[in-house]
C-alpha cells in the first residue's frame, strides 16, 4: 500500500535508505522507521516523536499523517491509526466516546467514559514518577517531562478506573482521549478525593440555612438525612447515585425550631455524623 507516487527528491531523507524500486511501494503508511514494516517499532517511534515534540522529517509526516483529512501534524488521532495497521483492526467490542472525565488523586489517574478508549494522551505537570506495574494489561505508557501517552497495543479495553499509579506530584492540565472509531474529545479533569468524608457545616450556628460540604472517591449512593435530639427525622437532604468528586448543597431549616440537630451522611459502608445548631 502506499499513498501514491511521490518524488523521493522532496522528502527529507537519505535516498540510500529507501525501498526504491521504480514504484512507489517505498511508501508505506505507518512505516516510520522505513524498513518495509508496520509494527511496534514504529509505534514507539511515534510515540518518541509526540511526547518530546521532536520535528518529524518530511517522509515521516507524509507516511505517519494517516487521520483524514490530512493535517499536517502527527498526533495521537494518527498515533491510534498506526496502532490498528500495527496491530490488525481492533477485536474488542468497540463503542465510540461520547463523554469522558478524568479524576486525579493524590496516588492515581482514573478514566470514566462511555465508549471505548484506544489512546489517552495527557498535557503534565509536576515532578512525579510513574508507575507502569499498574498500568491496565494490554496497555503501554510512555512519559516525558510534560506529556504522558497511554495506548491499548493488543485492543484491550479498560477493565476498571484506575489509569494508572504514581508517585509524587502529578497536575493534569488537559487531556485528549480517542477511541477506535478515532474520535477524540477533550474530558474534564477533576481532582478526585482520596476518601469518603462530611465536612464541617457552614456556618454552624446557623439561621435559617446551612451549607453541607461532603466527599465521595468514586461513584456512589449518598444519603444525608437530619435528625432532631429525640432520634427523629426532620429532613432528607440527598438520597441519590452521586459521581465522584466534591459536592455540597444547602439546608434550609426555616420551618423548624431552634435547636440541636444531627446531620448523619451514609455512603455503603461509609457512615459520618455531626452536631448543627439552628438558632433563631
Amino acid at each position: 500500500a502506499c499513498f501514491g507516487c511521490t518524488d523521493p527528491d522532496a522528502l527529507n531523507y537519505d535516498p540510500d535508505a529507501t525501498i526504491d524500486d521504480g514504484s512507489c511501494d517505498y511508501l508505506i503508511p505507518g512505516d516510520l522507521n522505513h524498513d518495509g514494516l508496520v509494527n511496534v517499532t514504529d509505534v514507539v517511534e511515534f510515540v518518541g516523536i509526540v511526547l518530546f515534540g521532536t520535528t518529524p522529517t518530511d517522509y515521516q509526516l507524509l507516511v505517519g499523517d494517516l487521520y483524514q483529512p490530512l493535517d499536517g501534524q502527527l498526533t495521537i488521532l494518527d498515533l491510534v491509526i498506526l496502532v490498528e495497521l500495527a496491530i490488525g483492526p481492533s477485536m474488542t467490542a468497540d463503542q465510540s466516546i461520547t463523554t469522558a472525565r478524568l479524576m486525579v488523586t493524590d496516588t492515581s489517574v482514573l478514566l470514566e467514559t462511555d465508549g471505548t478508549p484506544a489512546g489517552i494522551q495527557l498535557e503534565v505537570s509536576g515532578t512525579f514518577d510513574l508507575l507502569p506495574q499498574t498500568v491496565p494489561p494490554g496497555w503501554s505508557i510512555y512519559s516525558s517531562e510534560n506529556r504522558v501517552i497511554l495506548l491499548s497495543l493488543d485492543g484491550s479495553t479498560l477493565a476498571g478506573k484506575e489509569l494508572f499509579e504514581f508517585a509524587g506530584d502529578l497536575i493534569v492540565t488537559s487531556a485528549t482521549i480517542v477511541d477506535w472509531d478515532y474520535h477524540a474529545i477533550q474530558p474534564t479533569v477533576a481532582l478526585a478525593p482520596e476518601r469518603f468524608s462530611l465536612e464541617p457545616a457552614f456556618p454552624n450556628p446557623f439561621n435559617p440555612v446551612t451549607t453541607i460540604t461532603y466527599q465521595l472517591p468514586e461513584n456512589s449512593r449518598v444519603i444525608i438525612r437530619v435528625y432532631d435530639v429525640n432520634g427523629k427525622q426532620v429532613a432528607e437532604l440527598t438520597n441519590r447515585v452521586a459521581e465522584a468528586g466534591n459536592h455540597s448543597l444547602t439546608w434550609d431549616a426555616g420551618d423548624l425550631p431552634s435547636g440541636l440537630y444531627f446531620v448523619k451522611m451514609t455512603s455503603g459502608s461509609f457512615s459520618s455524623s455531626q452536631k448543627v445548631m439552628l438558632m433563631k
